[in-house]
């Protein structure tokens, strides 16, 4: 007689853990043209997703204004952080699961000279970022208070300096990489940053610049895994 012994659970498949991704998909720069509103023309949002949220990290200077509101084809974004040192960094996101292309119009409370942007599809992270910080410096130099990253989310940066020549700048990231450095016009820049993370971290995001005149505001946001 054969006994059969039924081992229950044993050798079951344990569910992966949830995992945020994202995809830099474009950027641009606004030149010296003083607006209230910055028009990007047709950018490129990444692959359609039930899941999807676009990010847009941004930077902006001249006289300074606070940015009031970001559209990303026509739909109204929410602001994760805003912080400003002389010039400002910006990150705004919003729920979009349909569309491949869209404007994203940027709304300032008066008129402003110069602006960049970067635009970033992010998949399985839950609705808004868990964790922000921000921090301004000069001398090339600027560092971000604590930041909480969670394992199997993504940490998104952006940095803007205005007041000297783009060309001669480079950001150099520490605990984000840089996707792209983006000019505005002949007096300022940015760029915008990025990491999918791979374990549990509070820890501070640098930036260090080769052009020291200005300052350079930071900021950074976290999504968590849904």
């Amino acid at each position: 007689m054969f006994m059969i012994n039924h081992l229950v659970g044993f050798g079951a498949n344990t569910p992966a853990a949830p995992l945020a991704t994202r995809v830099f998909t474009d950027s641009e720069g606004h030149p010296a043209v003083s607006e209230t509103t910055h028009t990007f023309t047709a950018k490129s949002l990444g692959t359609a997703a039930s899941d999807r949220i676009i990010v847009i990290a941004g930077g902006s200077g001249g006289s300074n204004p606070a940015v009031t509101g970001v559209t990303v084809g026509g739909n109204s974004c929410t602001e994760a952080i805003q912080f400003a040192d002389t010039a400002r960094a910006w990150i705004y996101y919003v729920a979009l699961p349909t569309g491949t292309t869209g404007d994203v119009v940027v709304t300032f409370a008066s008129a402003e000279f110069r602006s960049i942007i970067g635009v970033y599809a992010l998949y399985g992270a839950s609705g808004g970022p868990s964790s922000t910080a921000s921090g301004g410096g000069t001398n090339g130099t600027v560092v971000t208070g604590n930041i909480v990253k969670k394992k199997n989310g993504v940490c998104f940066g952006a940095c803007f300096q205005t007041g000297f020549d783009p060309a001669t700048e480079d950001h150099a990231y520490t605990n984000l990489t840089k996707d792209a450095e983006v000019t505005a016009d002949a007096s300022g820049s940015g760029s915008v940053a990025s990491e999918e993370v791979a374990a549990d971290v509070t820890e501070t995001i640098t930036v260090v610049s080769d052009e020291i005149d200005g300052r350079h505001p930071l900021v950074a946001a976290h999504w968590e895994a849904a």
